[in-house]
């Protein structure tokens, strides 16, 4: 007696695989498009920032002033002793957010701490569309005269939309780092994704006030060496210090903001 064999057909190509903007994607919805959150996300169906910033709430985290910070120009230690958090976020432990709208993409930016720390004339650039990112894979980098910093992902699916046309100048994640700063959207791959890996805000104002009191800690030992020789408020010619990479010098203050933004891999 003959037996039947049953074969399962395996997933075809998204035709988006076909047409060269994804890698690798593979169809588990029999080609129905139309329903497809991938595709609407990619043909731009729905603006990308539609309800972004509809019924965001936030909490303050202020933080105590650490010992011997007194020695530190006030506009250095004002923008960290109070920054706010949003609550439907989750975070990343680089500083990076993520919050999921109504197409199920997770839009990402950086948090009022990573914002705090950005010179004013850096940009940020964002991948391309399309492209497949794992959680800590760039997707964007920080750009200030020769600093190029990744920025990790926090999710791991495809790019599918940018906030801005791939370019952000600082001073809109400056102004909201939840709202105006959102960078990019990334359409998971799963339901899980590396979400779970992620924080609460509950659990990143934690993180916050560990991650300021390191950093004030930091400027406290520069400002006591400076304060030997040329004095701390003092730079080139007499031009009073107001900003971290003016106090540290280019290549120091690039080492520091990777301390902070860049993940151990």
């Amino acid at each position: 007696m003959m037996t039947q064999q049953r074969h399962t057909e395996a997933p075809a190509a998204c035709i988006w695989t076909q047409a060269g903007v994804l890698r690798d994607r593979l169809c588990d919805r029999g080609f129905a498009c139309d329903s497809c959150p991938l595709d609407a996300a990619l043909r731009r169906v729905e603006p990308p920032d539609a309800c972004l910033d509809a019924g965001l709430t936030f909490e303050t985290i202020a933080v105590s002033v650490p010992e011997g910070v007194a020695t530190l120009p006030p506009s250095l230690v004002q923008p960290f002793l109070r920054m706010d958090l949003c609550n439907e976020c989750r975070y990343s432990p680089n500083h990076v957010w993520l919050r999921r709208d109504v197409s199920a993409r997770y839009w990402c930016g950086l948090d009022s701490f990573a914002a705090a720390l950005l010179p004013d004339d850096a940009i940020v650039v964002s991948a391309a569309s399309g492209t497949r990112l794992d959680v800590g894979d760039p997707c964007a980098w920080i750009y200030s005269r020769d600093l190029a910093l990744p920025i990790s992902a926090p999710i791991r699916g495809t790019l599918t939309a940018h906030r801005h046309d791939s370019t952000i100048p600082a001073a809109s994640i400056i102004a909201g780092p939840y709202s105006s700063g959102a960078i990019v959207a990334v359409l998971p791959e799963s339901q899980d994704a590396g979400v779970a890996h992620t924080r609460s805000a509950l659990e990143q104002a934690s993180h916050f006030r560990h991650d300021v009191r390191r950093l004030l800690a930091g400027l406290t030992r520069v400002a006591r060496q400076h304060e030997i020789s040329t004095g701390i408020c003092l730079n080139d010619g007499g031009e009073s210090v107001r900003s971290i990479r003016a106090l540290l010098g280019d290549t120091a203050w690039s080492t520091f903001l990777r301390g902070f933004l860049c993940p151990a891999r």
